[in-house]
């Protein structure tokens, strides 16, 4: 039974974070774009540098590393915004443990910076022309590093 309310608890936080991140997309469209515009802006350094194959990765790469750390700024704006709203004392005061609140709050923007991690790659292997030598491994890695 315990189990059954924690689901029902994350699974209702995920669904409103969701919305609130769906209902405002331009946020969650320019940190899907950016990496895109990052990795062009900086393609022709990096191959100037390191080769055209070593520096379609490392361009790659580097755009992945940091916007998913700038992914994290989202996870720490939706706690911020509950306290901005108003709304923080209902959230602690209802039947979700801390950790629900914080899973409920982490697992859209999980989902979102798998899908920017995603479409970085994929731009970079289809219109760089990134190399991928184990797509296992590189599938891995993204689910490692998000």
């Amino acid at each position: 039974m315990r189990d059954e309310e924690t689901v029902i608890r994350v699974s209702a936080l995920v669904r409103h974070n969701m919305t609130l991140l769906l209902r405002e997309p331009g946020p969650l469209i320019s940190r899907l774009v950016m990496p895109l515009g990052f990795a062009l802006l900086m393609r022709p350094l990096y191959v100037a540098a390191h080769g055209e194959s070593s520096g379609n990765i490392q361009v790659v790469t580097g755009g992945l590393v940091v916007f998913s750390l700038l992914a994290l700024s989202i996870v720490g704006n939706a706690v911020f915004s509950e306290r901005v709203w108003r709304t923080w004392n209902r959230l602690r005061a209802s039947s979700a443990r801390p950790l629900e609140i914080l899973v409920g709050k982490s697992v859209p923007v999980f989902g979102a910076l798998v899908c920017q991690q995603v479409l970085v790659l994929l731009f970079g292997v289809t219109l760089l022309g990134m190399p991928v030598a184990e797509p296992v491994l590189l599938c891995t890695a993204v689910l490692c590093w998000s």
